[in-house]
């Protein structure tokens, strides 16, 4: 089992393991049934302790390695000092995953409800010259595209981010398959009900030059309301009321804010994919737009847009392709990382 623990290590939850004695007979049950049970008998306040210091560690490393001079705006340093530090004396807010998906659907329905479509169609798809993909009609496929996006699906895109692959060795010693979610949605589950929901919304990637967190791992690339280099998630936020709007700048994303980043970051790479599709594929799309594999080309856009685009290309071409056929294996670990994450 030294492989496994070093993995759940890996995962941030070391300390829940330690805690809560997870030994080798926990996994004569079912892994989500286990790690579950184990929750429930955690004494929570030395591992909300760990955690909080472990996390302030890796926060003001990140803020170390972006400090160029005393002028430079440095949101690790911001994040550092007004977030991640006062969990050290705050008593976190533990929720279950099922409220936790509640809330990222509220939040999707909000986004949903409100998008200003005729702004998305003057900003976006108002210059074709095709008589057949008019204004209207990518207008209508971009809100069907939409419309199949759902909470566990848009959450299963922060599992891929937020949780390690995992190892065919895991599953394997419990008897599982490749597309069980079960032990990805428990872990998830145990930060959220013993290090809070505040620690896993300011979790950091460890290996992104950006500042990346949360658990979607959130970028200036999508959240920067810079006139020179507007993210993402605030470019299509401009079609939102402006009370419903992100923040301008990443280290004030918080919240909701991140459910929030992330359906808009949906919205940006299906409104992209309608835009770039030459006339037979737009019909295509309009044929398979409900498609499972569509769906599931438009999450990835999440981990690797360029990549995710061309997999969809080729699905329209060819309806009976999957994706992960296609010729780049990094992305059939995106696609591995999702389906086990994908809450069933």
């Amino acid at each position: 089992m030294g492989k496994t623990f070093r993995w759940l290590r890996n995962a941030g939850i070391g300390a829940v393991i330690a805690t809560a004695g997870l030994g080798a007979n926990a996994w004569t049950t079912p892994p989500e049934q286990s790690v579950r049970a184990q929750v429930k008998n955690v004494t929570l306040a030395p591992v909300h302790a760990y955690l909080s210091h472990n996390l302030e560690q890796q926060w003001s490393e990140r803020a170390e390695n972006l400090q160029t001079d005393t002028t430079t705006r440095n949101p690790a340093r911001i994040i550092l000092e007004e977030r991640v530090k006062p969990l050290r004396e705050s008593t976190p807010e533990r929720i279950s995953l099922d409220t936790y998906t509640q809330e990222i659907a509220a939040v999707l329905d909000e986004v949903q409800d409100n998008i200003n479509w005729e702004y998305v169609e003057r900003r976006w798809f108002n210059d074709t010259t095709s008589t057949y993909k008019t204004p209207q009609r990518q207008v209508s496929l971009a809100q069907t595209l939409i419309n199949q996006a759902n909470a566990k699906d848009l959450l299963a895109t922060g599992y891929a981010e937020h949780m390690p692959r995992i190892p065919d060795r895991i599953y394997k010693h419990i008897g599982g398959t490749r597309l069980q979610s079960s032990l990805g949605s428990a872990l998830f589950e145990a930060k959220l009900r013993i290090a809070g929901r505040e620690y896993t919304e300011l979790v950091l990637s460890r290996h992104d030059r950006l500042v990346s967190f949360g658990p979607w791992q959130i970028t200036e690339l999508a959240v920067n309301g810079s006139k020179d280099a507007l993210g993402g998630a605030n470019l299509m936020g401009l079609a939102l009321p402006d009370s419903l709007r992100l923040p301008s700048k990443i280290e004030y994303v918080s919240g909701s804010d991140h459910a929030k980043a992330a359906a808009l970051m949906h919205l940006y790479n299906t409104v992209r994919l309608v835009r770039s599709t030459t006339e037979e594929e737009f019909q295509q799309l309009e044929r398979y737009a409900t498609h499972p594999q569509v769906q599931l080309g438009i999450m990835l856009g999440h981990h690797a847009p360029r990549r995710a685009e061309e997999s969809i290309r080729d699905f329209l071409k060819e309806p009976q392709y999957d994706l992960r056929h296609h010729a780049d294996s990094s992305l059939h670990r995106h696609i591995d990382r999702l389906e086990a994450y994908r809450p069933r």
